[in-house]
């Protein structure tokens, strides 16, 4: 009887960890590069590429997060993470826009974000917003090419 109490015990122990974590949508490994429409690469430092899933949420409680990855300095990029460690991007339709900050400084008044007319200086602005972004891709894993407009 007791050992039929500690299997029953050892199988909920791993029942409850192969539920924690992962994704609730499929993901799909996917890396690539950021490059100008005339093909030269994006190059600007602390830039991260975000991929903004378009599927509908599960339920309430259960929504696509949007995966990233930091951009290398000749534009490219791979180990994008959603949910877990370079686990990929959600597979399906899906919105990609950047984000690029600061270096670190030593003057705690200084920002770590740039100002817009900062960011004109760089691509368009709609390249910087979620909703703005003019780049869409139905992602289905594999190397991609994400082109932006200066």
């Amino acid at each position: 009887m007791k050992q039929l109490l500690s299997l029953t015990a050892v199988l909920a122990v791993v029942s409850l960890l192969i539920g924690c974590g992962g994704s609730p949508y499929g993901t799909v490994k996917v890396s690539g590069k950021v490059v100008y429409e005339d093909g030269s690469p994006w190059t600007t430092p602390d830039t991260t590429v975000f991929f903004k899933s378009q599927l509908p949420n599960k339920d309430p409680k259960t929504f696509p997060r949007d995966g990233s990855a930091t951009l290398n300095a000749d534009g490219t990029f791979s180990g994008v993470t959603t949910y877990d460690y370079n686990d990929g991007v959600i597979k399906g339709p899906c919105k990609i826009y950047l984000a690029v900050r600061k270096a670190p400084s030593d003057d705690l008044k200084a920002s770590p974000d740039y100002t817009q007319e900062e960011l004109a200086k760089f691509a368009k602005l709609e390249y910087f917003s979620p909703d703005n972004t003019p780049i869409t891709m139905d992602i289905k894993g594999g190397k991609i090419e994400i082109k932006v407009a200066k």
